[in-house]
């Protein structure tokens, strides 16, 4: 399943590259966690490095750019033009009026 995939973006804990993840495949990008953890069957030895998101090649460059919160299709950070709340990334709505994101 890895094959052919390159590392995006490494994490210091599982539940941030989940995160990671799942807005990756909200916006169409397939993905997959590598688990860096040096312990291995001898969970006395467990001392996670980090934990990599992988994409293939062709999504890589849109991948970063979602993840570093610049969207590469629009969907990066935004400011509400009815309140001015700051819009999250991937929302077509603003989370505090509900106004349509332009």
């Amino acid at each position: 399943m890895r094959d052919g995939m390159i590392r995006v973006e490494t994490y210091g804990t599982e539940l941030e590259a989940e995160m990671a993840l799942g807005q990756l495949q909200a916006m169409g990008i397939s993905g997959f966690l590598e688990i860096d953890d040096a312990g291995g069957m001898a969970p006395s030895l467990d001392a996670q490095r980090g934990v990599s998101v992988l994409t293939y090649p062709e999504d890589a460059a849109q991948a970063r750019a979602i993840l570093a919160g610049q969207g590469g299709d629009g969907s990066g950070a935004w400011s509400c033009p009815a309140c001015g709340s700051d819009g999250e990334p991937g929302y077509d709505a603003c989370w505090n009026c509900g106004r349509e994101r332009m």
